[in-house]
């Protein structure tokens, strides 16, 4: 709930020149708090973050009102600001960028409070990795033993990155302009195929068929013009979801840890009628290239286990900040 004590609103403001909106209250649109008869959080995760708070360093401190309420009425507790629950998916990591935000170096890069920028979830509910919390005695505890002893109220004091073990693979990308790629547009247009400006993964699918897939980027200081390669752990393979889509973290090495770049989402063009559309229809279009050098959004059949790119990849252990 949002107080204030008092503050001065000229009456112009506040209603027209014949008065009509005389009674009309005065609304402050960034201390409004958010309609909490919305039971999801994550509505609320994604809503919080489209806005334009004056300071940046609050990012955590003015959610924290939601978060209470929400672990009052549904249980729900948080991490540095990011909610976990012990019967229902975390969304650590589980959000996007649709367009790149600006980075809040107060706060870790694998934190939704360490970036200023509209948000998205993605799927999560049958993630391929494992993820534990350090405590500052160098305990790794899970989420959920986390959050049995916050019910205890023995909540310990804890390290602010967070520990993936899961597939690990190095990306190339490629950055894209549709009006310079002339090999693209060529190829494409009997194919309803089009491409958004911006960074692209190249993933071999087959032996002779590359996927590119668009990078959601979080950084929207990332400059590399082409021809770069980033490491990357695979969140979910898609394999065992109901819309078959796979998420591809993109980190990049800082010192002996790393950071988040952004997320990879790739839906399954090879059973396009799979899974529920309401996820499908926001996923950017993976597109596919042979070795002919020809475009095309339709994939070659291929089982999701025999990607040729998920094939390659080795499990590793990691500390994200």
């Amino acid at each position: 709930m949002t107080c204030l004590e008092s503050f001065s609103i000229p009456m112009k403001a506040l209603h027209t020149p014949d008065r009509t909106r005389a009674r009309r209250l005065p609304v402050l649109i960034d201390m409004e708090p958010l309609d909490i008869r919305r039971e999801d959080i994550g509505g609320h995760l994604m809503e919080y973050s489209k806005r334009d708070l004056s300071h940046q360093s609050d990012a955590l401190k003015a959610f924290l009102g939601i978060l209470s309420y929400f672990k009052t009425k549904n249980s729900w507790h948080h991490f540095l600001g990011n909610p976990i629950h012990a019967k229902e998916s975390h969304l650590i990591n589980a959000w996007y960028h649709p367009e790149p935000a600006t980075r809040r170096p107060e706060f870790p890069s694998w934190s939704w409070t360490g970036w200023k920028g509209a948000l998205k979830l993605t799927s999560r509910d049958n993630p391929d990795y494992k993820l534990q919390l350090e405590t500052k005695t160098g305990k790794l505890v899970s989420v959920h033993e986390y959050i049995e002893l916050c019910d205890k109220s023995q909540t310990p004091d804890m390290e602010r990155f967070v520990q993936l073990t899961g597939k690990m693979i190095n990306v190339q990308f490629e950055r894209i302009h549709r009006t310079s790629d002339t090999q693209i547009a060529r190829n494409s247009s009997h194919d309803g195929l089009t491409l958004k400006n911006g960074f692209w993964a190249i993933l071999p699918f087959t032996n002779d068929v590359v996927s590119y897939s668009f990078l959601y980027r979080d950084d929207e200081a990332l400059k590399e013009e082409t021809g770069f390669t980033l490491p990357a752990m695979v969140l979910e393979t898609g394999i065992h979801s109901q819309n078959h889509i796979t998420v591809v973290l993109v980190l990049r090495k800082k010192n002996n840890d790393y950071e988040r770049v952004g997320l990879l989402r790739m839906g399954n063009a090879t059973k396009p009628e799979a899974g529920d559309k309401s996820w499908i229809s926001d996923v950017e279009t993976v597109v596919y290239k042979d070795a002919s050098g020809h475009w095309s959004k339709h994939a070659p059949i291929c089982k999701l286990e025999r990607r040729v790119w998920l094939k390659a990849a080795e499990e590793e252990t990691i500390r994200l900040r």
